[in-house]
C-alpha cells in the first residue's frame, strides 16, 4: 500500500508545526507528503527539512517560482522515487515510481495550491486542462488546496451568491475528464475559525484523478481528517495493490458511471437547497459534480 498525504499547514517555520508534520507523516506511514502554504523561504529550506527528522526522506519545493514558500513535496526514498517535471507558484507535478513493485505503472502526481483570486486561478485551470490531454493515457493524481468550490453545496455560511466565475473550476474538471477520489471524513475542509453567525465553512481541498489512474488503482480512497494545527483538514490518499482484472463492484470505478455533469446542471440542482442544513454522511447523496465514484464526509 502507498499512502500520499496533502495538507495546507499554514506555515512550517515554527518548531511545533515541524513536530506536527513529523508526527502526521509517521502516524500515517506516508510515502509522499504535499505540504502547502509552508512559508519556508529558500534560505530556511535545508534547516526545515532537517528539523522534520524524517529518516530517508527527500524534499523539493517551488521557491524558484515563488519566494513565499507555497508548496513543498517530500517522499520516502526507500519506498518511492519522485522527480519534479514542472513547477509553478500554484502547482508542482512529479513523476512517481513505486520502488517495491517495479512492475507497477508509474504515475504523475500534482500538488496544487490555488491562487486566492479568481483571475490568478485561471492559469491553474488552463494547466489542468492542457495537462489532462498530455496525461490521458498516464495515471494522474492531482490533489491539494484549490481555493475553489465546485457547487453551492460545498460551502456553509458567508456569501451565498453564485456568479459565473464560480463555474470555472467545475468546467475545468469536466473538460479534463477528472473524477473525485472516493472519500470519507470531513466534508468541509476549511473553517474561518469563527463561531455562530460569522462561521464560514468551505470544501477547498480536493483529490482528483483520471481514468487511467483508476485502471491501475481502482480501490484508491481518501480520508479528510478533523482540523488541528491549521484551518485546513489534512488528507491521506491510499493506493492499495489490486490485481488488474479483479471484478469491481457497485460504483467504485468511475468508468461505471456517466461522464462528469456540467457545472450549470450541478448548480441548478443544488441551488434549491443552498439554505438547507447539509447532510451528514449516510443521510443523502452529494451533488455528483466532480464525478466521485463514491463520496462521503460529515459536516464539521
Amino acid at each position: 500500500m502507498i499512502s500520499i498525504g496533502n495538507w495546507n499547514i499554514r506555515g512550517l517555520n515554527a518548531p511545533q508545526k515541524q513536530k506536527t508534520i513529523h508526527d502526521w507523516v509517521t502516524k500515517n506511514s506516508l510515502d509522499v507528503a504535499g505540504l502547502i502554504e509552508t512559508k519556508v523561504t529558500a534560505q530556511k529550506q535545508d534547516t526545515t527539512e532537517r528539523n522534520l527528522c524524517l529518516r530517508h526522506w527527500q524534499f523539493f519545493n517551488n521557491t524558484s517560482s515563488s519566494s513565499h514558500g507555497r508548496i513543498m513535496v517530500g517522499w520516502n526514498s526507500q519506498t518511492v522515487q519522485l522527480t519534479c517535471i514542472h513547477s509553478s507558484p500554484q502547482w508542482m507535478t512529479c513523476n512517481m515510481h513505486i520502488l517495491h513493485n517495479p512492475t507497477t505503472t508509474p504515475l504523475k502526481l500534482t500538488i496544487v495550491y490555488g491562487d486566492n483570486t479568481t483571475a490568478g486561478r485561471e492559469a491553474l485551470w488552463e494547466y489542468i486542462e492542457r495537462t489532462s490531454v498530455d496525461h490521458s493515457a498516464i495515471p494522474w493524481l492531482i490533489m491539494g488546496d484549490f481555493n475553489a468550490v465546485l457547487s453551492p453545496d460545498d460551502r456553509q455560511g458567508g456569501r451565498q451568491d453564485w456568479c459565473n466565475h464560480h463555474n470555472a473550476f467545475g468546467n475545468t474538471i469536466q473538460e479534463a475528464e477528472l473524477f473525485q477520489t472516493p472519500y470519507t471524513g470531513m466534508r468541509y475542509t476549511w473553517h474561518n475559525g469563527h463561531a455562530a453567525e460569522t462561521s464560514i465553512l468551505r470544501k477547498l481541498d480536493w483529490v482528483f484523478s483520471n481514468s487511467a489512474f483508476y485502471t491501475s488503482w481502482p480501490t484508491a480512497k481518501t480520508h479528510f481528517y478533523p482540523r488541528y494545527a491549521s484551518d485546513h483538514s489534512a488528507a491521506v490518499t491510499t493506493l492499495t495493490n489490486t490485481r488488474l482484472g479483479q471484478p469491481i463492484h457497485g460504483e467504485s470505478h468511475p468508468k461505471l458511471r456517466s461522464k462528469v455533469e456540467s457545472s450549470s446542471e450541478a448548480v441548478s440542482r443544488s441551488s434549491s437547497s443552498m439554505h438547507k442544513p447539509h447532510l451528514q454522511q449516510g443521510q443523502g447523496s452529494r451533488p455528483p459534480m466532480g464525478g466521485s465514484p463514491a463520496s462521503g464526509g460529515a459536516a464539521s
